[in-house]
């Protein structure tokens, strides 16, 4: 009974999925054509993608959402953003936020339907990890949409964690923060794994998230060290946070 009742949400909450996307992407394509000669970072248009991801928090029965933090951010600033990841369900709960920011996304998602025209037309940063050439061009592009004021989000594990435990982070977020004189903004994201995990389009569980805002972590404190050891000292940081939001 309890694996039907889980099925049908899932089903629920993926014709829901299906159905915002083939209404919000036709508004986001107008709302882009009418904005984009006065608002050349899109502001507007992520605001709108924002509350499109944030339909998914808002109208499904199986999760709440808590965020603590927000306050901690300048909007006036760009930072490059991080978070661990757990879950798909991650990236509506960072869109929970109406922070601007430009996703790095890996390339196949932008030939996803919806999904990638919506990273198509906010300008976001696709990456092939396997093409050297493709890696350079997102360290280009990031650092052009640092200079032109929009953050840059980051998942620096690359990937989904099976377990919950973070990865092995990548040097590439501290990279850019590095070359573009920015702070680091850390985040960290519990809740998501037990409602959809990495292995299954099912969800599986009634489950609160959390999404925590840590302290920037400013430039000056980092900018001589080497990539390697600032993704040491931010993943430890996350680390403590996660364990303490658990607890």
């Amino acid at each position: 009974m309890k694996k039907l009742f889980y099925l049908l949400i899932s089903v629920y909450i993926w014709a829901m999925f299906l159905l915002s996307s083939m209404i919000c992407t036709p508004i986001a394509l107008v709302l882009k054509l009418c904005t984009m000669h006065f608002d050349r970072r899109l502001t507007i248009l992520q605001q709108f993608s924002c509350f499109w991801g944030s339909l998914y928090i808002w109208l499904s029965p199986l999760w709440t959402l808590k965020m603590e933090g927000r306050e901690k951010v300048d909007r006036k600033k760009a930072y490059v953003m991080v978070a661990n990841h757990q879950s798909l369900l991650d990236i509506a709960v960072i869109d929970r936020t109406f922070f601007h920011y430009k996703w790095v996304a890996k390339a196949e998602l932008f030939k996803v339907p919806f999904v990638g025209w919506r990273l198509q037309m906010n300008r976001n940063v696709r990456i092939d990890r396997n093409n050297v050439a493709s890696q350079r061009r997102m360290l280009s592009d990031c650092l052009r949409h640092l200079r032109e004021g929009s953050s840059v989000m980051i998942f620096p594990e690359g990937t989904r964690s099976e377990t919950g435990d973070m990865g092995r982070f990548r040097n590439g977020a501290f990279y850019v923060a590095k070359e573009g004189g920015v702070d680091i903004l850390p985040m960290v994201i519990t809740g998501t794994l037990q409602l959809l995990p990495k292995t299954t389009f099912i969800f599986q569980s009634c489950q609160r998230i959390r999404l925590r805002v840590l302290d920037p972590i400013p430039y000056e404190s980092f900018k001589d060290l080497p990539e390697q050891e600032i993704a040491g000292l931010v993943k430890d940081r996350m680390e403590q946070a996660l364990q303490a939001l658990r607890a």
